[in-house]
């Protein structure tokens, strides 16, 4: 669920290990998982779609890919359960901060995730290279200097999110364990 470079303090040992030994003891459990996580960060999505502007700033267009159409902006913002570690390699955030992902590092298995490119703009805008770009951005900077939109919100749920996870993967590791030990 954290940003790449941001993390929270919460880590879970061997998700990808009891997913996959939940998925041989119970298929239909496993299948239930990524909604099961979802449905503790439901309100916290409910929140931000809410708070989503029906306008951007006046002059945005509604046109085109980096057009803002608020109804298109809450469609296109999930909820998003890998329970499999990302592949190894290096990559660059929307920011241009890099990092590298290593075999056994930690990965969120929530995150939000939108795919509407004028709410990025919008939430990620740090500077302007023409005048019209500075305008906007100061105009942006009303509402924060940066993730304007989506990470307040995040900060404020993270805690509640955490414990429900936390209490869903102790409760599967015990079913594993049990089955486990009956072989």
């Amino acid at each position: 669920m954290a940003a790449p470079g941001l993390r929270f303090g919460m880590k879970i040992q061997n998700v990808d290990s009891t997913l996959r030994a939940l998925r041989q003891i119970d298929p239909e459990l496993r299948r239930r998982v990524p909604n099961e996580i979802k449905s503790y960060a439901q309100p916290m999505l409910a929140e931000i779609k809410a708070g989503m502007p029906k306008q951007m700033t006046s002059g945005w267009s509604r046109k085109g890919r980096t057009g803002y159409r608020y109804s298109s902006a809450r469609f296109k913002t999930t909820l998003q359960f890998r329970g499999r570690p990302p592949r190894a390699g290096t990559f660059v955030t929307p920011n241009g901060r890099r990092f590298t992902v290593k075999p056994g590092d930690v990965w969120p298995i929530l995150r939000v995730r939108s795919r509407h490119l004028a709410l990025i703009i919008a939430s990620t805008a740090s500077k302007g290279h023409t005048n019209s770009g500075k305008a906007l951005v100061a105009k942006l900077n009303e509402r924060g200097k940066t993730d304007r939109f989506i990470w307040p919100i995040v900060e404020k749920h993270t805690d509640d999110i955490e414990r429900g996870i936390r209490d869903s993967f102790r409760r599967y590791e015990k079913i594993v364990n049990r089955q486990l030990e009956r072989r």
